[in-house]
């Protein structure tokens, strides 16, 4: 698995396997992969990107109801972990700036 920034991941988090996540950095110093991955659960009161099925970064994703992103949803590891399942395609520019602009607000 060769992961590049954009790719699109399925996460096993300890919560549900298989949720839907972007790979939106590395660290530099260490190399781990940062991976913003996306739920279900919309809470309002949190700073969030919302995908939704039938737009480009949905069907990218492909996903099957709203997802949201959360800077706090956030995984750093290694590359090759057993976590990441790696996915045809890559995160659409338009999603990726986004989400990486979320994660650039946790920080």
């Amino acid at each position: 698995m060769t992961l590049l920034v954009g790719s699109i991941v399925r996460i096993d988090t300890a919560t549900k396997r298989g949720r839907p996540g972007v790979v939106v950095g590395f660290e530099q110093r260490t190399g781990r992969a940062i991976v913003l991955w996306g739920t279900g659960t919309l809470r309002t009161h949190i700073r969030h990107v919302a995908v939704v099925p039938r737009e480009p970064g949905g069907i990218a994703l492909d996903l099957t109801k709203p997802t949201y992103f959360y800077g706090s949803n956030e995984w750093k590891g290694s590359p090759e972990s057993e976590r990441l399942d790696e996915q045809p395609g890559m995160c659409p520019s338009y999603l990726l700036v986004a989400l990486r602009a979320l994660v650039g607000a946790w920080k």
